[in-house]
């Protein structure tokens, strides 16, 4: 984990735009690294994701629908905060749970396998002096002006542009890019940028769970295989701080744990990790496609820009645009086909193309009558 010293961090929590530029170069198997920016700041993160062995990865990171869990939830709770400062509520204590339900159909091996988005639960519990009424319209608040759950909500369709052996090579089946590609992560740094200060068990921490609560998720299935993302934790009210532990209850009993700062200071911040968490996940589908038909391609790179945007009442989320970097011994017509079936089974991608029911509950304990 690294950030890069930038100017003072733009909160974009009461109004504004923000852009965050992600790349992502494989390092073996579906072990990757990534960098994500915030544009207005300069501040970068350098994480790593990987997957469990319920896909047979090495688990020596985050999934990347962890930092994409754990980004949505801390957003939302980042948000809640915000609105009772404005509103001059002190919060005694602010909790949340949000559950993201997805499924695979369709085989790897036979090139059918599509994800399925479900609809979207978020329960918040929130403690503060004022009344129970105030303290729903906070989270309603907060719910309507996060760029996160609108980005879930509402369906924007990402647009992909593809390099193939350097060449720019046309997309087929999914939204092309249009305008100025971007670098190959790969030819822009001659050294991955290194970490400065901050220390890795600060930011991110594993929680083991039992080895017999695992599910391996085989590539020729025909079956649904359905799971949640499931993000829980709390706020630091002295920090402005949220600690989300993530996992996927349905099949694994790992757990991985996320600090988030709405400050972007001293960890990545909500919308940075629901970022680079998009990528990544697209990147672990290319890899897989890759791996199932034995493609003679090098490790993949990709560069991913989100923008976002919120004034003082609603939120939108922007179509990502990303790029794709193969090179190898591949005809364009199978690059091209790589890049649709990656996106078929991308959950990130299919949940923000896709309009997602958002339901939600609040616990409120009222300190004012």
């Amino acid at each position: 984990v690294t950030p890069r010293a930038g100017h003072s961090p733009l909160h974009l929590l009461g109004h504004g735009a923000e852009t965050y530029t992600v790349e992502v170069m494989g390092l073996e198997g579906f072990h990757k690294r990534g960098l994500v920016e915030t544009t207005s700041t300069g501040r970068m993160w350098r994480l790593e994701a990987d997957e469990g062995t319920y896909l047979r990865g090495t688990n020596l990171a985050p999934a990347p629908l962890m930092y994409w869990g754990a980004g949505l939830h801390a957003d939302i709770l980042t948000r809640v905060a915000a609105a009772a400062r404005e509103r001059g509520v002190t919060l005694t204590s602010l909790s949340g749970t949000v559950r993201q339900g997805f499924a695979a159909t369709g085989s790897f091996v036979r090139a059918q396998a599509v994800a399925k988005v479900f609809d979207l639960r978020i329960d918040v519990a929130v403690d503060g002096a004022a009344t129970p009424a105030e303290l729903d319209a906070l989270v309603a608040h907060a719910i309507a002006t996060s760029p996160a759950v609108a980005a879930v909500a509402t369906a924007r369709e990402g647009r992909f542009g593809l390099h193939s052996n350097g060449r720019p090579t046309a997309v087929h089946g999914i939204p092309a890019l249009h305008g100025a590609p971007a670098v190959d992560p790969l030819r822009k740094y001659a050294e991955v940028p290194e970490p400065t200060d901050e220390q890795l068990g600060d930011v991110v921490g594993f929680e083991p769970g039992h080895p017999d609560r695992t599910h391996v998720v085989t590539d020729d299935s025909d079956g649904a295989v359905e799971f949640h993302v499931e993000a829980r934790g709390k706020l630091d009210p002295r920090l402005g701080t949220v600690r989300t532990t993530v996992g996927f209850p349905e099949v694994t009993g790992d757990r991985w744990s996320l600090l988030s700062d709405p400050a972007d200071t001293v960890a990545p911040s909500p919308l940075a990790y629901f970022s680079i968490g998009t990528a990544f996940c697209y990147h672990t589908q290319l890899c897989r496609y890759v791996a199932v038909r034995r493609l003679p391609l090098e490790r993949a790179r990709l560069t991913q820009v989100s923008r976002f945007e919120i004034d003082r009442t609603r939120a939108t989320a922007d179509p990502l645009a990303t790029h794709v970097f193969l090179n190898g011994r591949c005809e364009d017509a199978q690059t091209t086909a790589l890049m649709t079936l990656a996106a078929n089974i991308c959950y990130a991608h299919r949940a923000l193309a896709s309009n997602v029911e958002v339901s939600f509950g609040v616990d409120a304990t009222a300190r004012v009558h």
